[in-house]
């Protein structure tokens, strides 16, 4: 199932003209970075067939390598200009509420040892009705 992209519109109250700038951004990182996780891919057979065939060396082995790194440079160069760009276009109010997601991101994987300690309160109970 994909992703609801109108929750984050939702959730940092982005206007219209931001939402379509943000999915304009994603389209383009996402046709930069597909032929480059092609590469990747295609590299990455490469490399386990010539260490399966025996005939691999150091050298052709690390150009190989090499080639991959650059091409994980390049989407990490890509992915960082996107958010930036991203960042550029938001009010404050906006960008707090980013910086919150991005702390949240970075907790999420301890978050659950804190719940079972008891150091996290439980979420509040839905509305009556």
């Amino acid at each position: 199932r994909p992703p609801d992209f109108m929750k984050v519109k939702q959730f940092l109250n982005l206007t219209d003209a931001q939402f379509e700038k943000l999915m304009e951004l994603r389209q383009n990182f996402e046709r930069f970075v597909r032929p480059r996780h092609e590469a990747l891919a295609q590299l990455d057979r490469q490399l386990h067939q010539s260490l399966a065939s025996g005939q691999a060396t150091a050298a052709s082995a690390g150009e190989i390598i090499l080639k991959q790194h650059t091409l994980r440079q390049e989407i990490a160069a890509a992915n960082a200009q996107k958010f930036q760009a991203f960042m550029g276009m938001l009010e404050k109010e906006q960008a707090d509420k980013m910086g919150a997601i991005r702390m949240a991101a970075l907790v999420e994987p301890i978050f659950d040892a804190f719940k079972h300690l008891g150091l996290v309160p439980p979420p509040p109970p839905p509305p009556q009705k």
